[in-house]
């Protein structure tokens, strides 16, 4: 990536991060100012059991947002290709049956050699499917291994 594109970049996350910071800051100061009132008004309105509920449901919301967040930074982006699924700049494809039953990456061992030379061949060490193609560029076929 060129160095341009990764300033542009790290400045959008700045000013995000610098945006979302104002915001915060704006919130915690019309918090001090009005919450007491609005605290008020809002277990008046509601009670307290139903008060509490709601809050509980804004936590629970808050943090499957974050959590997809976070979740979604560590993933690596995998694009299906040739019936694997490969990485960005991985010259090394996965598993599709691990990646699509329990949303496991798990890079596939090989090329190992055949019998034909032509022959590619990749295995799952921990599914123990096995992926071949009969030349190079192929689709691979999945031949399941053992229990």
């Amino acid at each position: 990536m060129p160095f341009g594109e990764r300033l542009k970049q790290g400045l959008k996350k700045w000013l995000a991060t610098a945006i979302i910071a104002t915001i915060t800051l704006t919130g915690l100061g019309l918090l001090q100012a009005w919450g007491d009132r609005v605290f008020d008004a809002t277990v008046a309105a509601l009670g307290k059991q139903r008060f509490l509920q709601l809050i509980l449901v804004l936590l629970c919301i808050l943090g499957y947002f974050a959590y997809h967040r976070v979740v979604q930074h560590r993933k690596k982006k995998l694009h299906r290709h040739r019936e694997v699924y490969w990485g960005r700049k991985d010259s090394m494809p996965y598993c599709p049956f691990c990646y699509e039953r329990d949303a496991k990456e798990i890079h596939l061992a090989g090329p190992t050699a055949l019998h034909a030379s032509k022959a590619e061949r990749w295995d799952c060490k921990r599914c123990y499917h096995s992926y071949v193609a009969a030349k190079p560029g192929d689709r691979f076929l999945m031949r399941a291994g053992r229990p």
